[in-house]
């Protein structure tokens, strides 16, 4: 899969981007891991995708970087609000990531 990290990059910035949790980038020589930019980071993470932080939700111009179900739920109902209807198997797996279950009122769901 290609990611389109130059226009993420430009949306959320590099550094949201990164995931220097993951062992993959905790492995990276420490010369490799210091003094980082924009441009290598870049490089790490199309080098690795699995330094790319997950999960990504790109809907309706925004990207949203990482899971928290607060703003996941937000992002949700938000894109209902404005006539989005989500397909199941989408909604589904978001939801089912979940630890806790979050009511969106007036959601249409469409197969």
């Amino acid at each position: 899969m290609a990611y389109p990290l130059h226009e993420w990059v430009a949306q959320v910035c590099w550094d949201v981007l990164l995931n220097r949790a993951g062992t993959t980038f905790r492995k990276l020589q420490e010369a490799r891991k210091s003094g980082l930019d924009a441009a290598r980071a870049i490089q790490l993470m199309l080098a690795q995708n699995s330094m790319i932080k997950r999960p990504e939700l790109e809907a309706y111009g925004t990207l949203q970087v990482g899971f928290r179900p607060d703003i996941y739920a937000a992002r949700l109902r938000a894109l209902i609000l404005q006539g989005a209807q989500p397909c199941r198997s989408v909604l589904g797996r978001y939801l089912s990531m979940w630890t806790k279950r979050i009511a969106l009122s007036s959601c249409t769901l469409v197969s």
